[in-house]
C-alpha cells in the first residue's frame, strides 16, 4: 500500500520539482519556471504548495520583492529519509511504468526516427567494490553537471536519459 508521501512524489511535474531542488539545493518558484519551462506557472505554484503542506520541501529564505514575500524552497532531508522501502520501490516501479509509457508514445509516432534520435539502450553488470562503485557514480554525477543546467537554444532539445543501479545478484 503506497503512503500519501509516495502519492504525492508520483506526479510528474512534483518530481520535477523535487529533481530540481536535489540538484540545485534551493530555489524559488521563479526559478523554478525557468527550469521548467513547459510548466505553467500557476500549475507550478499548486505544486510547490502541496509538497510544502506535505513537509517534503521547506522554506528556507524569504524577502520581501516589490511588494510580495519571495520565498526559497529546499528539499527536507529527513522528511524524504522516512519513505520506507515498499514506497522506494513504488517510485522505482512507477518510473520505470513511465519510461515504458514514453517508449511507447515513441513509437507510435509515424515520425520516429530511433538512429536520428539517437535513441540506444544499454545493460551491463560490473565487479565493483562498494568504493570503485561510488567513485563511477561520482564520475556520472560529474558529466551529469556539466551539462544538466545547459538552458534551451535552436540547436538542442530535450534528452531523456535514465541511470538506474541495481543489486546484480548475490555478493562476491
Amino acid at each position: 500500500m503506497k503512503s500519501d508521501l509516495a502519492r504525492l512524489l508520483l506526479h510528474p511535474v512534483r518530481q520535477r520539482i523535487v529533481q530540481q531542488l536535489i540538484l540545485n539545493g534551493a530555489l524559488t518558484v521563479g526559478q523554478l519556471a525557468d527550469a521548467l519551462t513547459d510548466v505553467p506557472r500557476a500549475t507550478l505554484y499548486r505544486q510547490v504548495r502541496m509538497l510544502l503542506d506535505a513537509q517534503l520541501i521547506q522554506v528556507t529564505a524569504q524577502k520581501a520583492v516589490r511588494g510580495a514575500t519571495q520565498r526559497t524552497y529546499g528539499i527536507c532531508r529527513e522528511k524524504m529519509a522516512a519513505l520506507s522501502q515498499g514506497d522506494g520501490a513504488l517510485l522505482i516501479q512507477q518510473m520505470l511504468f513511465g519510461l515504458a509509457g514514453a517508449f511507447a508514445r515513441y513509437f507510435k509516432n509515424p515520425d520516429a526516427d530511433p538512429v536520428g534520435d539517437m535513441l540506444f539502450v544499454s545493460s551491463c553488470t560490473l565487479m565493483l567494490s562498494d568504493e570503485e562503485f561510488a567513485q563511477l557514480t561520482q564520475t556520472i554525477g560529474q558529466a551529469y553537471e556539466k551539462v544538466l543546467r545547459n538552458q534551451p537554444r535552436p540547436d538542442r532539445r530535450a534528452r531523456l536519459l535514465t541511470m538506474i543501479s541495481s543489486p546484480g545478484g548475490e555478493k562476491g
